[in-house]
């Protein structure tokens, strides 16, 4: 009998002491992604590692373009998006949210053109795709050609024809000139022999390639879910930054790796431009709303605290130590 009680006593005692997210039933959140690739990446590798469910999160991934993530984040269909450009372009017009976190700092893409073409001002008289019109894609886009002389839509045909796999498939198969792609794709493709005029973060460096935006009321209702969050995709990046192996494992799972012969060199070029924390300074703020603010043609004063708020990040940090 005294057995029977020692030993109840003693599960009572380790259920008593059990992690939280053993018994505690998760709360699902969706986030938004815009595309499969390194963005996508690093929340994947953050779900696998059960560092979500360490915070009580289950997180459902969406893949829906950047302009959609958006209006799904201020509807209250999602409560995350990954998508920061779009993020900052809503926020800049008037609407709601908030970029809480980088992953990049820096625009992630290069320019990937057909064989054929050899420079950059070959695209006279070309076919560049898009994404989507008035985004991040359009904007690096119109950058890189204008820097080398050419002018969108009067030399150069820009044309909308999808996400970036749609993007990947139009080169292939001789629809466009060239495009824009991300990581792992310009790697990809200039593996196939297409050619790689080089990275748009040679023209311009102060805009985020990916990152975690919420709406202004998640914050004020739901600040501490957003801070874990935070700590989860903190937890992965450390993880991705000090991991090789574990790193290159969640690019070809979650980051649209098909070639794995690519695995060591997309690791290395991602791992070059991650933020280890996901914070910016005022220089980068500003430089980041000029460049979208210039797509919008407006003149407006606007303090980088109606488009960024880094507190959140800055708590999940704390909060690790």
């Amino acid at each position: 009998m005294q057995r029977n009680f020692i030993t109840a006593l003693i599960v009572f005692l380790a259920v008593g002491s059990a992690p939280h997210d053993l018994f505690a039933q998760l709360k699902k959140v969706r986030l938004s992604v815009p595309s499969i690739g390194t963005n996508s990446m690093l929340f994947g590798l953050a779900a696998e590692q059960g560092f979500f469910r360490e915070q009580g999160l289950e997180v459902e991934q969406i893949n829906m373009r950047g302009s959609l993530g958006v209006k799904a984040l201020i509807g209250g269909d999602v409560g995350y998006s990954a998508a920061s450009g779009s993020i900052i372009t809503a926020a800049l017009r008037g609407l709601n949210v908030k970029l809480v976190s980088v992953l990049a700092p820096v625009p992630v893409f290069h320019m990937i053109a057909l064989k054929k073409i050899k420079s950059l001002k070959d695209l006279k008289g070309k076919t560049v795709a898009l994404s989507s019109r008035g985004g991040t894609i359009d904007h690096l886009t119109r950058i890189m050609l204008e820097k080398n002389g050419l002018v969108p839509e009067k030399e150069v045909t820009v044309v909308v024809v999808g996400g970036q796999q749609t993007i990947w498939n139009a080169i292939r198969a001789n629809r466009v000139a060239a495009a824009l792609v991300n990581l792992p794709g310009y790697l990809i493709l200039g593996k196939e022999g297409f050619t790689d005029l080089g990275a748009v973060r040679d023209y311009f460096a102060y805009h985020p390639t990916g990152g975690l935006g919420v709406s202004d009321e998640k914050i004020a209702k739901d600040r501490g879910e957003v801070v874990a969050f935070l700590k989860a995709t903190l937890k992965a990046r450390r993880l991705y930054l000090s991991d090789r192996a574990a790193g290159i494992k969640a690019l070809i799972k979650h980051g649209g790796l098909t070639d794995e012969s690519l695995s060591g060199a997309t690791y290395d070029e991602y791992r070059g431009v991650l933020s280890p924390d996901g914070l910016a300074d005022k220089k980068w703020m500003e430089k980041a709303m000029d460049f979208i603010l210039k797509g919008l043609d407006t003149k407006e004063s606007i303090s980088p605290g109606r488009v960024f708020d880094f507190s959140l990040s800055q708590e999940a940090l704390a909060q690790m130590k």
